[in-house]
Order: C-alpha cells, then sequence, then structure tokens
C-alpha cells in the first residue's frame, strides 16, 4: 500500500487513510437517508458533499503569509495540506473530487514546479482533480439532468462556541442546499476513531512520552 509520510523515521500514513473516512460518512448519509425515505431506490435525487478548505491568509498589508493549518474537517475528508481547496464527494457513488486554485506560471520561480491535476489527484489518492474555477460549472452539469442535493457543512463548534458556516454559492440556484445533516454526522464520525486513527494515535502518544521521558532524566533540583 502507497503511504504519506514527512521522511526519516516518520510515520507512514497509508494512502487511503481519507478515503477510508469517507466511507464512514458516506455509511452515515446512506443510513439517515434510509430511515427518512420509504423507499430510497426509488429517490433520483443526486447528491453530493462538498466542503471547502481553509482559505490562505497574508498578515495585514504584506505578502507574508503566515504558517497554513489545514481546515480541520476538510482535512479529515481530503487529506488536503495546501490552502484554497474544495473537495466533492458523490454520494452515490463514492467518487472524490478535489478542486485546486489555478496558480500563475511565475508561482514557479518562487516555490517551484506547480502541480497537475494529475498529480494532484495521485498524491491524495482520488479519482479526479479539477480547478477552482471549473466548480460552478461542475455543480450545474451534476444537476442539469437529475435535482441536485448538497449537502453542505454549518454548525457551531461546542467547545469554542464559533459557527462554521456554509459557502454561500449564490450562482447555484437550481438545487437543494442541506446545511443540516453534514455537520453532526462528521463531528461524530470524528470522535469513533478507525483501526488506522487509533494507530496513529499510539504512535503519537508513545513519541511524546518518550519526549516527556528524556525531559525528565535532564531534569535536576535547582536547574
Amino acid at each position: 500500500m502507497p503511504f504519506f509520510h514527512l521522511g526519516l523515521n516518520t510515520f507512514k500514513v497509508p494512502t487511503d487513510f481519507h478515503a477510508n473516512n469517507r466511507a464512514k460518512i458516506l455509511n452515515k448519509i446512506s443510513q439517515q437517508s434510509e430511515r427518512r425515505t420509504t423507499n430510497p431506490k426509488t429517490s433520483n435525487n443526486k447528491a453530493i458533499i462538498l466542503l471547502k478548505g481553509g482559505t490562505n491568509l497574508e498578515r495585514n498589508d504584506t505578502d507574508h503569509e503566515p504558517i497554513f493549518r489545514q481546515e480541520s474537517y476538510f482535512h479529515y475528508l481530503f487529506g488536503v495540506k495546501e490552502p484554497d481547496f474544495w473537495g466533492a464527494i458523490d454520494v452515490e457513488s463514492g467518487k472524490t473530487t478535489l478542486f485546486a486554485p489555478r496558480l500563475p506560471p511565475e508561482y514557479a520561480t518562487i516555490m517551484g514546479k506547480i502541480l497537475t491535476t494529475e498529480d494532484i489527484a495521485a498524491m491524495y489518492y482520488v479519482e479526479e482533480c479539477r480547478y477552482v474555477d471549473e466548480l460552478e460549472d461542475y455543480l450545474l452539469l451534476k444537476g442539469h439532468k437529475e435535482k441536485l442535493t448538497l449537502y453542505l457543512m454549518e454548525g457551531r463548534n461546542s467547545d469554542s462556541g464559533n459557527l462554521y458556516q456554509a459557502p454561500s454559492l449564490p450562482s447555484i440556484t437550481t438545487c437543494t442546499k442541506d446545511k443540516t445533516t453534514l455537520f453532526s454526522l462528521l463531528a461524530e464520525s470524528r470522535v469513533i476513531k478507525t483501526a488506522q486513527e487509533l494507530q496513529l494515535l499510539r504512535h503519537v502518544a508513545e513519541l511524546s512520552s518518550e519526549a516527556h521521558v528524556e525531559v525528565m532524566r535532564h531534569t535536576w533540583l535547582g536547574m
């Protein structure tokens, strides 16, 4: 199984790690739909889970970019490290499409090679990658022949009290925007860990414990 890691002796994360998380949430949505619908197989609705990743920020009026950390729910489903991505999951087929920012050619002068959409799809173990400026056409095409439901994230974080607000998508007017289902299902899914997540947590706990032991070994009274 291919894996992602940060070199040396860092933990090797299997490339299907986030694909398995996506399978979990699709299963939860399927179960909920079956409870709500007397005969779900007769429904002609097309459904897409759509999430927006974290946005790149700059410090005040400068071009300095603080260290970016991906939005947690987006990372849970897609594993994407870079800012300004979107992700879509076809509820029926499970097909996952990432939408990457279209970077200008001069970006390569400072940051190196610009990855193609094929590179990104392979790196994040998804079926397809397009550009963000193609997202609207993608959604319009999905809803052209069938009634489209968009599952969007919106809810309040119970720890911080902050609101996770769904993207407005003002140009997408022909679909049903469900803002009530996804947040609670994803929050519950993140609480109940998979075997892969437990393995990673054990690795992190072991490293943390080793670090504490080393600090204690080099600590003495009056230092």
